[in-house]
């Protein structure tokens, strides 16, 4: 007789996890969304890092933005998706938030005049990518929508 385990189903994972979310005040949100940044900017990778791929929050997704507007003063690249009709991804090089509009999804998004980035052409220069997400496992694990976002990038590298 075989004894299994039984673990929630990721769907259930993932429902639950966003109903806590959607559940946070918009202080804690803002609270939370400050203490990762303040972590991301001392991090021990960050000082090494040249670009720095990034996405604009929904809703009560994580707020990185104060981190990417110190990350773009401290003179980083900052990439962001642009969203296709086809719901592919690509990046797009960013040197101020004026650069942004109301794209794809209601979600903000780098403008017409902005550079596409390929990775493969930063294969010399050290990257970090910033993963939005409802809930990871300890070894980052993730459910669709992040593995949506970081297929964008490997797409690249593959090709």
């Amino acid at each position: 007789m075989e004894i299994r385990k039984s673990f929630p189903d990721k769907k259930e994972i993932r429902k639950k996890h966003l109903a806590i979310r959607n559940a946070m005040s918009e202080p804690e949100k803002h609270e939370k969304s400050r203490k990762i940044c303040d972590n991301l900017l001392k991090s021990d990778w960050y000082a090494k890092t040249d670009w720095i791929f990034g996405y604009y929050p929904l809703g009560k997704e994580a707020d990185c933005l104060t981190f990417l507007r110190q990350a773009l003063h401290d003179g980083k690249h900052v990439a962001l998706p642009r969203t296709g009709t086809d719901c592919t991804m690509e990046f797009y090089e960013i040197t101020s938030f004026a650069q942004t509009s109301e794209g794809a999804f209601h979600v903000m998004e780098p403008t017409v005049e902005c550079r596409r980035i390929n990775p493969m052409d930063l294969y010399d220069q050290q990257v970090a990518v910033l993963v939005p997400g409802v809930v990871f496992t300890p070894l980052a694990a993730a459910t669709a929508t992040v593995r949506a976002f970081t297929t964008a990038i490997l797409q690249d590298l593959q090709s």
